[in-house]
C-alpha cells in the first residue's frame, strides 16, 4: 500500500514538472519578441510636422527594462506614450504662460553644457538625443517648451543599453562614444 502511495506522488510530481516546464517555456518565448510600440497620431496643433529637438537623459534600469528620466525635473518618460507637459511634476497646464513643458535645445549639446544650463553636476548615466515635439510648441532663443514629446533618437555609449531602450521605447537607439 505504502508503495502504491509513493507512486501516486512521483506521478503527480512528474505532472506538476512537466506543466511548469510548459509555462517557463512559454513565459521565456514571450519575453523574446520585441514589443511594437505604435505611437499616437500627432494632435491636431499649430504645426503639421513634428519639431525634432535635443535633449539629455539619464539612464534608470528598472529590472529587464531601461527607462529615460528627465535630468532637471525627475520625471520618468512614459513607454508606448508621449510624455505630455500637463501630467509633469510641475502640474501647471498652460505651456504659453507658465515656464512648464517639455524641454529641448535647438543645437546638440554635450552632457557637461547641458548639466552646466542646470547647475548640475552628476554626470552619472547621461545619455544624448533627439525627440519629437508638437502640441502646442514655444520656441525660445536656444530651444523649445512643447506640449508633447517621444523620444526620437538616443545615443548610448553601450550595446547593452541600446538594446534595453530599444526594447523599451521603440525608438531608435545609436551606440556612440562620446564624453560629459
Amino acid at each position: 500500500m505504502a508503495k502504491g502511495w509513493i507512486v501516486d506522488v512521483e506521478i503527480a510530481l512528474e505532472a506538476y514538472t512537466l506543466e511548469a516546464w510548459r509555462m517557463a517555456r512559454e513565459l521565456n518565448a514571450a519575453r523574446q519578441e520585441q514589443p511594437r510600440i505604435v505611437l499616437p497620431p500627432l494632435p491636431v496643433s499649430e504645426s503639421d510636422q513634428a519639431i525634432i529637438a535635443h535633449r539629455i537623459w539619464r539612464l534608470v534600469p528598472a529590472g529587464a527594462i531601461t527607462l529615460l528620466q528627465s535630468v532637471s525635473q525627475r520625471d520618468i518618460w512614459p513607454v508606448g506614450e508621449p510624455i505630455k507637459a500637463h501630467e509633469l511634476k510641475q502640474r501647471q497646464v498652460d505651456v504659453s504662460t507658465h515656464h512648464s513643458g517639455i524641454h529641448a535645445f535647438k543645437t546638440p549639446q554635450t552632457p557637461g553644457e547641458y548639466l552646466a544650463s542646470y547647475s548640475l553636476d552628476d554626470p552619472t548615466n547621461l545619455v544624448r538625443g533627439t525627440v519629437k515635439l508638437w502640441g502646442r510648441v514655444i520656441e525660445h532663443k536656444h530651444g523649445y517648451r512643447a506640449e508633447f514629446a517621444y523620444p526620437d533618437v538616443v545615443i548610448v555609449q553601450d550595446r547593452v543599453q541600446a538594446q534595453a531602450l530599444r526594447r523599451t521605447y521603440g525608438c531608435e537607439v545609436v551606440v556612440e562614444s562620446w564624453r560629459p
